[in-house]
């Protein structure tokens, strides 16, 4: 199976671009030479095998690691804005979080301030980042008592108070019971922002990704629309799965 670099551009000025981006950790090649162009208002999921990337590419991209190649951010290579430059353009909800701290759900929000507030127990106007999720009911809650599907709101509520051009998401439906993740991905639809998710529910991704990076070995596979048979088709190759489009709305392995 013969993977490429890709680019995909709608025209006009891209939002986040990589070029010939690679990522090693120690020994190992995780990433080698990835190439893609997205716009604005872009809603972009990114699926494959464990082990494939998808992870230490939101990363990259986030400025988390270090990388070789380029990655340009809202018209400037990553490397020459600082950390809180980052942070203004860019949140990073992670697929795990734990915190030991007994912050309100209020002030657990209030943080996401801090990249222009450095007082940040003293912003205002918190509630309406609570309130597009649904969770202005849970303010005076403690995070740490906070069920898995409650909590992952507060990230995306957080993540939206730093008022970023991209939301970066990995796996934000993880572990969560099936309507939990229905409320998450409609929070994730409704999104007024770019968004890139690495996303494991491909019916997820067939559904509700304006543009779907199918990744392999560190390398994409392909970009293809939301709702394509070409999508399909990659799966099917990448996972050595069937898959068939069951009433033009999910994706299920075709039987013997």
């Amino acid at each position: 199976m013969r993977l490429c670099s890709y680019t995909f551009s709608l025209g006009g000025d891209s939002l986040i671009e990589a070029i010939n981006l690679s990522v090693k950790i120690g020994s190992r090649q995780i990433l080698k030479k990835i190439n893609f162009t997205f716009q604005d208002k872009e809603k972009i999921a990114i699926v494959g095998p464990n082990g494939s990337g998808k992870t230490t590419l939101l990363r990259a991209l986030g400025g988390m690691l270090p990388y070789m190649g380029e990655i340009i951010l809202d018209g400037m290579e990553i490397r020459k804005y600082k950390r809180q430059d980052i942070a203004k353009l860019v949140s990073y909800v992670p697929q795990i979080f734990y915190t030991p701290y007994t912050f309100t759900v209020e002030e657990f929000v209030k943080m996401g301030k801090y990249v222009d507030i450095r007082n940040w127990w003293n912003a205002e106007e918190i509630d309406r980042y609570l309130d597009d999720v649904g969770i202005l009911s849970l303010k005076a809650r403690y995070v740490n008592t906070l069920s898995g599907g409650e909590l992952q709101k507060v990230l995306i509520a957080r993540a939206l108070a730093q008022n970023p051009k991209i939301i970066m998401l990995d796996e934000p439906t993880s572990h969560l019971d099936p309507k939990a993740a229905l409320e998450i991905n409609k929070i994730i639809t409704n999104l007024d922002k770019t968004v890139i998710s690495v996303v494991h529910d491909l019916n997820a991704a067939y559904n509700l990704y304006s543009k779907i990076m199918v990744m392999a070995n560190g390398e994409i596979f392909g970009i293809f629309e939301g709702k394509s048979q070409d999508f399909v088709d990659a799966i099917s190759k990448i996972y050595g799965i069937q898959y068939e489009i069951m009433g033009n709305r999910f994706i299920v392995p075709r039987g013997p």
